[in-house]
């Protein structure tokens, strides 16, 4: 039996953009694809396998290493019959700003660039995501901006962050 939810239909996505990235790097120079083949085949690799576990309740108990919500208190009703947890308000809301907040991190490093968006979606997952004091979101954000621009732009002269 094939399972589909948020979570299978997210994995399918990431599998098929790693797929996509990947299939892309073919016509690349090898010293420019190295680390985006590593990363891409462990993230193929990694994705590919929670897909299957993901769209196939079966493989899941029969691979229950894998899966933390397969052991056999969450079994019921026989083979591969795997009990969703179900979601309090809380958490969904929690899951809901932190994707926002990706949103926005991705859109301020288009818009403003990555030194300057790191800080401001850094403070604001800090500060109002994670409740942390104005003291501690500040500091932490400019550090680490600060150390991103120093190994980056400086120690590697690399200026795609700017």
């Amino acid at each position: 039996m094939i399972r589909l939810n948020e979570k299978s239909l997210f994995t399918a996505l990431l599998f098929v953009f790693t797929a996509v990235l990947m299939w892309n790097t073919i016509g690349m120079r090898s010293d420019v694809v190295l680390v985006p083949r590593i990363v891409g085949t462990i993230l193929l690799v990694f994705s590919g396998v929670q897909l299957l576990i993901d769209l196939f309740p079966a493989i899941a108990s029969r691979l229950s290493f894998l899966s933390k919500s397969s052991d056999g208190s969450s079994t019921i009703g026989g083979e591969g019959v795997v009990e969703e947890e179900t979601e309090t308000k809380e958490e969904r809301r929690s899951r809901f700003l932190f994707i926002v907040w990706m949103v926005l991190f991705v859109a301020l490093t288009y818009y403003i660039g990555m030194i300057y968006a790191i800080v401001v979606s850094l403070f604001i997952y800090l500060k109002w995501i994670s409740k942390q004091s104005w003291r501690l979101s500040i500091l932490y954000s400019l550090i680490t901006a600060l150390i991103v621009y120093l190994s980056f732009v400086v120690g590697l002269d690399v200026y795609y962050f700017m």
